[in-house]
């Protein structure tokens, strides 16, 4: 399921590096001499085209591993305790909407259901909300649902590229700054590095989410040996 996902990430990240070769090949040879509109706002556009490629990739890790973790058919009653935000999700929304006395009772069935041995099936959109326009602070809040302690970048340096790709798509996707303004700021060289740097984030989120399963992290670690993961 986890190298699935892994290829269609891959042929995602492919389309970045052909736009990054359109660009490289017609922008101009000297950094000095000025590149035409055309170039510049295929500059721009990158930022989107590369955000494209890390939501797609993140969503589809996040969904594939909350689907993998259902797949198992753990009870409820044996999933490690911080994986209850996710798997009991619609209980505790349902709590927060119930007025008056009838809330009392809705937390009574809460921890009720933390003791039954029902498989636990887990929405894969769940954590959907997190998933968009995605931040470091956005993927800390998934990996807290989790229950990893793990740094969500390989390398702290890796954060600044997030946060710059965020800006620069949410410019130009949302009108606040054009393509050619955007796309003035980096000739294809520097953004060949941003390709590698977002792609390194991405594989990192890859091998934690995937040891984090085939470990049975989602599973307290007196009840692991009862489970087999594929």
């Amino acid at each position: 399921m986890f190298e699935i996902q892994r290829i269609a990430s891959a042929e995602r990240l492919q389309e970045v590096r052909l736009l990054h070769q359109v660009i490289a090949a017609m922008e101009s040879p000297a950094p000095l001499q000025p590149d035409s509109d055309r170039v510049l706002v295929l500059r721009g556009l990158f930022f989107v085209h590369l955000y494209g490629y890390f939501e797609s990739a993140v969503n589809s890790l996040v969904n594939t591993t909350l689907i993998a973790i259902s797949d198992v058919r753990v009870s409820l009653c044996h999933l490690a305790y911080p994986v209850y935000t996710i798997a009991l999700d619609s209980h505790l929304t349902s709590i927060g909407n119930t007025p008056g006395r009838g809330k009392w009772k809705k937390r009574s069935q809460l921890f009720e259901k933390q003791c039954l041995t029902t498989p636990c099936v887990i929405d894969d959109s769940v954590l959907a909300l997190y998933l968009q326009n995605i931040s470091v602070p956005s993927l800390e809040q998934v990996f807290s649902c989790f229950g990893i302690s793990s740094s969500v970048v390989p390398t702290n340096a890796h954060t600044g590229y997030v946060n710059e790709l965020r800006e620069n798509r949410n410019s130009v996707a949302h009108g606040r700054e054009s393509s050619v303004d955007v796309g003035k700021r980096h000739r294809s060289n520097e953004l060949l590095i941003r390709i590698d740097r977002i792609h390194e984030v991405v594989d990192h989120l890859q091998n934690v989410l995937e040891e984090y399963f085939q470990n049975k992290n989602f599973i307290a670690a007196d009840y692991r040996a009862k489970y087999s993961v594929a």
